[in-house]
């Protein structure tokens, strides 16, 4: 399996300055602020308002304003809201942009931590977090030489990670997230087709029951339920971005019809696609198009 695979959905930054700053905002959450869903890059991830849930890989961490997390290269990661007003920051950049590949330190602190041969905190920081938040402010300004500050601040937040290292030995592997993963892969290639939860568990070679099973484990959600909800993000991306009717649309995104796409749409979105267009992202308004660049799996 490509553990890459989910990169070509979305590109962060650019080919010469890998790097994506997000600063989210939202009044009016719903409970699914992201699913599940994986990346090659590293992420950190700073709440900063209000309160939300982060599942990783099983594990759960519940983080408050000031609060957050680094995101290793392949992890299955989602967030929910657990506020109604909540908002974070999410710098999500390329591993080699801090260190080359073929220089020895990546040799010895970077590829154990995308290797997962390494044990570390997850948790980051009052020291890492302000440098997060410092990396955000040079980022917004575009001042000369403003990538060169972000990229002294992100090693530094490593060197912090790195002095929390120690190395796994041989801990057993949880092959559900690579099962999980393989599914994810398949549901991104064949969405605008009519796939059903049988096809996903035998492209798995598991059993349905076992595939929802693990599935709501590591991201809370049943493969159907997110099969559709991706559909829904990227038809919510061409309605933004093209001037297609909204049957077609659905069509495309592998729905049989505009009825059931419209009640779908509605309830992940919290608004009709017609309103949706009208507003680029009806509730999520002017920051429709960045959410959709950092939510695009």
């Amino acid at each position: 399996m490509r553990i890459d695979r989910l990169d070509e959905h979305v590109i962060h930054g650019t080919i010469g300055f890998p790097v994506g700053i997000y600063d989210m905002r939202f009044d009016n959450a719903c409970d699914i602020l992201f699913p599940v869903h994986y990346h090659r890059e590293f992420e950190l991830f700073i709440v900063t308002a209000g309160s939300i849930r982060l599942q990783l890989e099983g594990e759960e961490f519940c983080l408050d304003e000031g609060r957050g997390i680094f995101i290793n290269s392949g992890s299955l990661h989602s967030t929910y809201a657990m506020s109604r007003e909540c908002g974070f920051l999410a710098i999500v950049f390329s591993p080699e942009f801090i260190v080359s590949e073929h220089e020895e330190l990546y040799e010895k602190y970077i590829r154990p931590v995308i290797k997962k041969s390494a044990v570390f905190s997850f948790l980051l920081g009052k020291e890492a977090v302000s440098l997060a938040y410092e990396a955000n402010e040079h980022f917004r300004s575009e001042s000369c030489g403003y990538e060169l500050f972000i990229k002294s601040d992100l090693i530094r937040i490593m060197a912090l990670i790195a002095g929390t290292v120690r190395y796994a030995g041989n801990e057993s592997k949880d092959h559900r997230i690579d099962t999980v993963k393989s599914v994810l892969d398949f549901i991104h290639e064949n969405y605008n087709d009519n796939i059903t939860l049988a096809d996903m568990a035998e492209h798995a070679h598991i059993s349905k029951e076992y595939l929802c099973r693990i599935f709501r484990e590591l991201s809370d959600l049943p493969p159907v339920t997110y099969l559709n909800r991706y559909r829904i993000m990227r038809s919510a991306e061409l309605l933004r971005d093209s001037v297609r009717s909204i049957s077609e649309i659905a069509l495309e995104c592998g729905f049989n019809g505009s009825s059931y796409f419209n009640k779908l749409f509605l309830r992940f979105m919290k608004c009709t696609p017609k309103q949706y267009r009208r507003h680029c992202g009806g509730q999520r308004g002017a920051d429709a198009e960045q959410y959709g660049e950092y939510c695009a799996f």
